[in-house]
């Protein structure tokens, strides 16, 4: 029962190593630069992108994600005055979040990068930023700052060590097997 434990648990390893290494090179996780106006039309397959013409335009506003808080910053073109937009009103259509663990928020990057991912629990509790001259154009995309994905080494230890685990067992059971 054990053996096929493992066996298991290093197939998983293996699948999710070989998922990484080919969606970081060749798919989804490498990464995308687009302009403000490109990510508001959609992103399309995209998971890791870096929007070049883009900052964070209003205070950010606060929202409970489960267990934690959300900071969520609409995103503006960049050198947008917050009293600009307050006298010219801007439609936003991507958010960029960041987690908030232990009650301090922390520093946004001027880089707005990260994986395209909605905060879990938000659901329909988006942020109102009328009061300071956004609007949210739907379809909402949310940009979750500061992510990265998984490092190839890691990854490429994740498909050796899940390959280890998995085939060892074996040839220690088949081992002792052939020499009863």
């Amino acid at each position: 029962m054990l053996r096929l434990l493992l066996l298991f648990a290093g197939i998983m390893l293996m699948i999710n190593g070989c998922n990484g290494l080919l969606t970081g090179t060749f798919g989804t996780q490498k990464l995308r630069s687009l302009t403000l106006a490109e990510a508001t039309t959609g992103v399309g397959d995209a998971d890791f992108v870096q929007i070049t013409d883009a900052e964070p335009g209003a205070l950010p506003m606060t929202v409970q994600s489960g267990s934690q808080q959300v900071l969520m910053y609409p995103l503006v073109a960049s050198g947008t005055s917050a009293a600009a937009v307050r006298s010219n009103p801007v439609t936003v259509s991507v958010i960029a979040w960041v987690a908030v663990d232990d009650g301090t928020p922390p520093a946004i990057d001027q880089e707005v990068r990260g994986f395209i991912e909605t905060p879990k629990g938000v659901g329909d509790r988006i942020p109102n930023w009328a009061t300071q001259g956004i609007a949210l154009h739907s379809p909402v995309t949310y940009l979750h700052m500061g992510e990265r994905p998984a490092d190839r080494r890691w990854l490429l230890l994740m498909l050796i060590g899940g390959a280890a685990l998995a085939i060892l067992p074996q040839l220690y059971h088949h081992h002792r097997r052939t020499a009863s």
